[in-house]
């Protein structure tokens, strides 16, 4: 019955060479899909664990802070930060990173490394934190910033992962709910800790303007003006007090490079 199999299986292969063509084809591409997509899972969950582990050996929660997951409630201590960050045994896992960004109830609790040339991006855009290739990448400054946030606008990117980590949370600013629960992130460096004060999100080309490292004053306020007349969510925010902020920008698909930008006003939290 076997041998029978066999000698209609060649016969088959024989008489109909183009359907067989097509059919392995058509399995060959099936199987690289599989394989593609299984090596993508364990890649997200391999950037999964890279970064809870970094959370949890670097990152403590302050027990003195009263935090909710609702960031509008008025229980809610803005003056005092969630979390502390241990960059003294932090900058032994990678020298670069020069501060912790964190937004609460949100997958985004990262550190942030500094990129000295262009050619950083390509790197931490496919290697995670602790120098390990992986998708998820890291967060990470643009090149043409001064590592201190000293800028008037500072710019920090990061993937917008499947997954929902990394800066996937940001496109969720298209919403006014959300951004009701979550006005708030924070950032962390070795020398300050500040309150990020959300002021607009918006979806932009690769190219616009949020993306100038802007020096004047004049330039910058009347940017800023733009920026908040065009977003996604009105903050309410009174520009006169924003003296510089940080774009938290990411990828966005609703069309071809575009990406979604979310500013930030930098209130520097006394000790």
């Amino acid at each position: 019955m076997k041998q029978n199999f066999i000698k209609k299986s060649l016969e088959y292969i024989k008489n109909n060479p183009i359907r067989f063509a097509v059919l392995s084809v058509c399995a060959i591409v099936f199987l690289v899909a599989a394989v593609m997509l299984i090596k993508t899972q364990v890649d997200y969950k391999t950037g999964e664990q890279i970064y809870e582990g970094i959370v949890e050996e670097f990152i403590t929660p302050t027990p003195s802070a009263e935090h909710s997951s609702v960031n509008s409630d008025p229980i809610v201590d803005i003056n005092t930060p969630p979390i502390s960050v241990d960059f003294e045994k932090l900058k032994k896992v990678n020298k670069d990173i020069v501060a912790w960004i964190y937004c609460e109830d949100t997958p985004i609790n990262y550190p942030i490394v500094n990129c000295n040339t262009a050619a950083d991006y390509d790197k931490y855009l496919v290697t995670a934190v602790d120098g390990k290739k992986n998708k998820a990448g890291s967060i990470f400054l643009d090149y043409r910033n001064a590592s201190d946030f000293s800028d008037l606008n500072t710019v920090i990117y990061g993937h917008s992962m499947k997954n929902g980590s990394m800066f996937a949370y940001l496109l969720r600013y298209d919403d006014q709910a959300f951004y009701e629960n979550h006005k708030y992130m924070w950032l962390f460096t070795e020398d300050a800790t500040y309150r990020i004060e959300l002021i607009s999100g918006n979806e932009v080309n690769a190219t616009s303007e949020d993306y100038v490292i802007y020096k004047d004053a004049a330039q910058f306020k009347s940017y800023l003006e733009r920026s908040v007349a065009l977003s996604r969510f009105d903050s309410k925010t009174d520009l006169q007090g924003v003296k510089n902020i940080v774009t938290l920008s990411t990828c966005a698909y609703s069309q071809e490079d575009s990406r979604y930008v979310v500013l930030g006003n930098l209130v520097k939290i006394e000790k």
